[in-house]
């Protein structure tokens, strides 16, 4: 596995907390690629939309039109099977998140990869919204992989970082993916009702 960076944004410290995160989850978690990539997109509206996202999982299954060129050169070479792309805005967050962002990508690699079932978390995600106080949860939020990718970065982020600050954290921010200050309690109780 190859970790890149783009820029002078991307900082080494960034790319040893990839490898650290990588090397804790083992082999199934090895993409072929990892670009953590200081450009930033957010007014470039010639490239596709994820590059304004704050991360993305690539495999040769999808398009390559309309990345930028640095990436798109990436994305061709023979050796790039599988990237996680990881943007400007996800190298300068504070490290327990950066480590759920890079924990919440690689699951949808070993998605890619191995395969997982999705019937429990879409069930149990019906269930838990039939809660008043998860009602509000967008339901575009909560496909099975998404769930399935946040619950894993949550249980990485709690045991690389530690669960005193990973709480600490969720107290304080609300996660980019899904801002809703109930969303860490809604993926604990998920986690609990599909025993994963």
């Amino acid at each position: 596995m190859e970790i890149l960076a783009h820029l002078s944004g991307a900082h080494k410290q960034r790319m040893s907390l990839v490898r650290r995160v990588v090397d804790f989850l083992g082999s199934e978690y090895h993409p072929t690629h990892v670009l953590l990539d200081g450009e930033d997109y957010s007014h470039a509206e010639s490239v596709l939309g994820e590059f304004r996202d704050i991360a993305f999982y690539w495999n040769r299954e999808r398009p390559t039109i309309c990345a930028p060129a640095h990436v798109r050169l990436l994305m061709e070479d023979d050796r790039c099977g599988h990237l996680i792309w990881l943007s400007r805005r996800a190298i300068e967050e504070e490290e327990i998140l950066f480590v759920w962002i890079v924990a919440h990508e690689l699951r949808h690699f070993y998605q890619a990869t191995q395969g997982f079932s999705p019937s429990c978390l879409r069930r149990g995600a019906q269930e838990l919204r039939r809660r008043a106080e998860y009602r509000d949860l967008p339901s575009s939020q909560l496909g099975p992989a998404e769930l399935d990718s946040d619950i894993f970065a949550m249980r990485t982020s709690k045991e690389l970082i530690g669960s005193d600050r990973l709480n600490e954290f969720l107290a304080r921010r609300q996660l980019p993916r899904c801002p809703f200050a109930t969303y860490p309690a809604f993926l604990q109780c998920l986690e609990q009702l599909c025993g994963q």
